[in-house]
């Protein structure tokens, strides 16, 4: 596992109260099975912009209380992006109830690391799901760590994990 070189956490004494450059990546001891058929992801070519619809995908164990974690997903917007001093990039999902009046999908406990892809486009990755947090008001909001602020990075990271790879062959 590598994390992001300028990777800054803040906690309290129980939560994530801030964070920069929040992504690592794996690199796997041995291949997946090429049998495998793994749907193919690209990495955004843009920022989000407010207003732009989301599908965030997590595992975890969320409120269920249950022993172990289940899959979820769901759609929301981009409802602010904070830039940082540091470069790094966040958008933040705030909003309770998408246009039909359904709720709004948020991130629970365990879902850090999941996905966040363009709704419009699911193979489209925009972002890395950070934390939840709640507003002063009860509703919820999601936090993303972008991944086109941090693209470079990341090509970098496919780019020697694909040459790992060509090697081990």
């Amino acid at each position: 596992m590598r994390a992001h070189p300028d990777l800054e956490l803040l906690y309290d004494e129980q939560n994530l109260v801030w964070s920069s450059a929040d992504l690592a990546v794996v690199f796997l001891s041995t291949p997946v099975d090429e049998e495998e058929k793994l749907p193919v992801y690209k990495l955004a070519d843009a920022e989000v912009r407010t207003g732009d619809r989301i599908t965030m995908v997590g595992f975890g164990l969320g409120e269920t209380g249950r022993p172990f974690g289940e899959r979820r997903y769901g759609e929301n917007r981009v409802s602010w992006i904070r830039r940082m001093e540091s470069g790094s990039v966040e958008f933040i999902a705030g909003s309770q109830r998408l246009e039909d009046g359904s709720a709004a999908s948020h991130a629970y406990g365990g879902d850090s690391g999941g996905g966040c892809f363009s709704a419009g486009d699911n193979t489209v990755l925009v972002g890395v799901i950070g934390s939840r947090a709640e507003s002063a008001k009860k509703g919820s909001f999601s936090v993303m760590t972008s991944v086109f602020a941090h693209r470079k990075w990341l090509e970098a990271q496919i780019q020697e994990a694909a040459s790992l790879d060509a090697t081990a062959r």
